[in-house]
């Protein structure tokens, strides 16, 4: 099952009051910054900017002109067979997202026009639910259980990007094996090394007008360190090569993870709050 569907805790944070955007804004005007997080002095920081990036409007734009001439993001899959519902949640964009990029695999994609039948993945540990529907040369995302499901999956999804990820509880692969093996494969879609995530990652939010002229990004592990856009970098993330990984394939949140003490960043209140919101956006294929 997959660790890309990633933790639905983040999409929470918008029924945080508005009041923490304003104490975040009081505190950015000025001159702190950041440092290696993970003392609980420097928690509250990374809250404010953290709330701060969901309670607003989301990550500044992206500039479609950006210097130098032709724009250089990747281009959007616009053949894509996944579609979703009008006005979807969260966890349903998080759900088509992890879809799409199964759909960059060939052998994902013809699987997933050739199925039908209908699978649910649930959380068991708060309400959210996703219904993945595969309609043969059409798969659709809904939100909630659906009471036609053939195949549910029930698993932990806070954790589903953990190195001990819990094993999620399959029920109706039984008589649905075929169904149940494809939700498995497309759930779970291929990742790079952190070096190729982290550079698709800045290829889609480098060009951001508040993200950092450049990023430095250091593997706790084996001290690999990968630095993209302008030197010095503004901003650098540190972290091990899992975690990593999982933030820049859009399985994680940044600020979550700085939160937990997963990762670790040095740079500005206010670069950590476009980060935070860029992965955020990132996460449901914004």
């Amino acid at each position: 099952m997959s660790r890309r569907v990633g933790s639905a805790r983040a999409w929470k944070t918008r029924s945080i009051r508005s009041e923490y955007f304003i104490i975040y804004l009081s505190i950015a005007a000025g001159s702190a910054r950041v440092k290696p997080l993970g003392a609980t002095g420097n928690v509250p920081i990374a809250v404010w900017a953290w709330y701060a990036t969901v309670v607003s409007t989301g990550p500044t734009p992206v500039d479609p002109s950006p210097a130098g001439g032709a724009s250089e993001l990747p281009t959007a899959n616009t053949a894509s067979i996944v579609e979703t519902e009008a006005d979807p949640p969260p966890i349903v964009l998080i759900v088509a997202a992890t879809l799409r990029r199964a759909e960059e695999t060939p052998k994902l994609a013809a699987l997933m026009e050739k199925t039908s039948g209908t699978v649910t993945l649930r959380s068991t540990v708060d309400p959210q639910a996703a219904t993945i529907r595969f309609l043969r040369g059409r798969v659709r995302v809904e939100r909630g259980i659906a009471p036609d499901a053939q195949v549910t999956i029930a698993t932990d999804l806070n954790r589903m990007s953990d190195e001990d990820a819990p094993k999620p509880k399959v029920t109706g692969a039984l008589t649905h094996l075929r169904l149940a093996l494809t939700a498995g494969k497309v759930l779970d879609p291929p990742t790079g090394t952190w070096q190729e995530e982290a550079a698709r990652f800045w290829a889609s939010v480098g060009h951001h007008p508040g993200a950092p002229t450049g990023l430095r990004v250091v593997c706790r592990d084996d001290h690999h360190e990968l630095t993209l856009g302008a030197i010095p970098a503004q901003y650098e993330i540190h972290g091990s090569a899992h975690r990593l990984a999982a933030l820049f394939s859009g399985s994680t949140v940044f600020g979550e993870e700085l939160l937990a003490g997963h990762l670790y960043g040095v740079g500005s209140l206010r670069h950590t709050a476009e980060l935070t919101g860029s992965s955020l956006a990132y996460m449901m294929g914004r």
